[in-house]
């Protein structure tokens, strides 16, 4: 090999260790932002969950809570006649409580479920929380069913997604 030649390897090999170092170096930005954006999901959430404990333990806001979903119409998706029955008979106060932790519990799921789609939550740790989300979905009188039917256009659509997908196994339809 001549003198030409091997200057001329060295230069390709430079180029593909250059090429290869900036691929990494993108590969680690990618994954420093996916951190960053589970970190603030994790964050909003824990936030969102501290508020609507502090509500859990104040029996003004269960009032306040409960009032307000009791007058709310119910939605779709729900049994009419048995919820509108059992919200009568209940207390604002308790149906405060059981709408702020069903609200509690679907946050903290969402959350569960954006970690597991970002890579930061195991599979086996995820179908855990799906199979917990699923019984809530799958009793009728569920707080967690109604609150999700009442608002399914907040939910982040992934989320949305994945709880059609529970509730039409739990219906035994497909999703539309």
């Amino acid at each position: 090999m001549n003198r030409t030649n091997w200057k001329d390897g060295a230069e390709i090999i430079g180029v593909i260790a250059i090429v290869l170092s900036l691929i990494f170096v993108g590969l680690q930005i990618k994954q420093s932002r996916e951190i960053a954006l589970a970190a603030q999901y994790q964050a909003r959430a824990s936030t969102w969950i501290g508020v609507l404990t502090a509500y859990v333990q104040s029996d003004v806001a269960l009032r306040v809570q409960g009032t307000r979903v009791r007058n709310l119409p119910l939605p779709a998706g729900i049994n009419q006649v048995k919820w509108k029955e059992l919200l009568e008979r209940t207390p604002v106060e308790e149906i405060g409580y059981q709408h702020l932790s069903a609200f509690i519990f679907l946050r903290a799921v969402d959350n569960n479920y954006f970690q597991y789609q970002s890579g930061f939550l195991e599979p086996e740790a995820w179908f855990t929380y799906r199979k917990g989300l699923a019984e809530s979905l799958g009793r009728e009188m569920s707080y967690v069913r109604l609150l999700y039917f009442r608002e399914k256009d907040s939910q982040r659509p992934a989320f949305r997604a994945e709880i059609e997908r529970i509730l039409a196994e739990i219906d035994g339809t497909s999703p539309g």
